[in-house]
């Protein structure tokens, strides 16, 4: 067989004569007949030494590579130490942190008990002072208390006295204005007697002025009727309600008490009723506060509504009319005064103000 080149101690290739070749050289010392075969063991011997090189090669590579993997291994290896050195110096860390910890709160505990042992003691110590302060406080205050209650048993004192002198002098006055007072009232009582008196003989007047006012007004009506009656045939002529039985009430007074009673119910049905609003705008015009007569049979129905004197408005004349129409019909007469009547005209001047107000 060929023997291999044989390697240096620096990795590099050292030829060696094999036999083969020296066989060659011996062969073609014989003669030109070896050429052929001299040539064959040339080329196998290039082969040779290039499988050689090849080979050397990869081992070189190989070791190449070991030494990386091993530089690597060695690499991590020291970073590996690296790193358990740098928890080791952190867990170091730590625990001294914790142990600085542990001493600053001990220290700050110690503070605080300390700092609350002060507080307390300033504490008791301030009390003790408020509670001094406050005896004397109470010693003072019971002193101005006794000194007030002495003054006030003296102004007590005093003012029982002046009351006493007061109320003498009040029950004098006193005495005195009762003489004077019933002198008062004496001479009161006459004066009004006088003018009761005085205001009877001027209402009898009026009433006679008034009674005799409507008695000339009933007879002109009455003379206006008969005339007008002439002048009409005989079946237009008024009904039988003509000779009917005729209560008057010209006034707010009268001696028939029923009659001024159905008249104030009759009023008071026009002015609490808010007929105002259906004449208050009319109302704002200049006007003359109307006398108006009106008429209600026995039934509480309206006969008529004549004006004694008319406001000098036609349209507040004629919403007196609807006011009176829509309040109809009125109370039916009471027993008594339908024994006497049969129709009743009551006669009231009509003011406008916030209501209808008949006076």
């Amino acid at each position: 067989m060929p023997q291999a080149p044989a390697e240096s101690t620096d990795g590099r290739l050292e030829p060696v004569e094999p036999p083969l070749r020296q066989a060659v050289g011996e062969a073609a010392a014989s003669g030109p007949a070896q050429d052929e075969t001299r040539r064959q063991a040339e080329l196998l011997e290039a082969e040779r030494i290039a499988a050689a090189r090849l080979d050397l090669e990869r081992r070189g590579a190989e070791q190449q590579q070991a030494a990386a993997e091993q530089a690597a291994r060695a690499e991590a290896e020291r970073l590996e130490a690296e790193r358990r050195e740098a928890l080791r110096r952190e867990a170091l860390r730590q625990q001294a942190a914790r142990a600085e910890a542990a001493r600053q709160e001990t220290v700050r505990a110690e503070s605080l008990r300390i700092e609350a042992a002060r507080l307390e003691t300033e504490r008791q110590e301030a009390e003790h002072k408020e509670l001094v302060a406050r005896q004397e406080a109470e010693k003072a205050l019971a002193a101005r208390l006794e000194a007030q209650r002495l003054e006030l048993a003296r102004q007590e004192a005093a003012r029982l006295e002046a009351a006493r002198i007061e109320s003498a002098r009040i029950e004098a006055e006193r005495l005195e204005a009762e003489r004077l007072e019933a002198q008062r009232q004496a001479a009161a009582r006459d004066a009004a007697a006088q003018e009761a008196t005085a205001r009877r003989e001027a209402d009898a007047r009026r009433e006679a002025a008034r009674r005799a006012m409507g008695r000339q007004l009933d007879a002109e009506a009455a003379r206006r009727e008969a005339a007008a009656n002439a002048t009409r045939p005989p079946d237009t002529r008024p009904s039988s309600w003509s000779s009917a039985r005729r209560g008057r009430l010209f006034g707010r007074t009268d001696a028939h008490r029923e009659l001024v009673l159905y008249a104030e119910a009759f009023a008071r049905k026009i002015q609490l009723n808010m007929t105002i609003d259906m004449v208050a705008e009319l109302a704002q015009r200049p006007h003359t506060a109307p006398l108006v007569t009106v008429a209600i049979r026995s039934d509480g129905s309206v006969e008529s509504v004549t004006f004694v004197v008319s406001s000098g408005v036609a349209a507040i004349d004629e919403a007196i009319r609807r006011i009176v129409q829509s309040q109809t019909p009125f109370a039916a007469f009471p027993p008594a005064l339908a024994s006497e009547f049969d129709i009743v005209e009551i006669r009231r001047t009509w003011h406008f103000d916030t209501a209808v107000r008949l006076y």
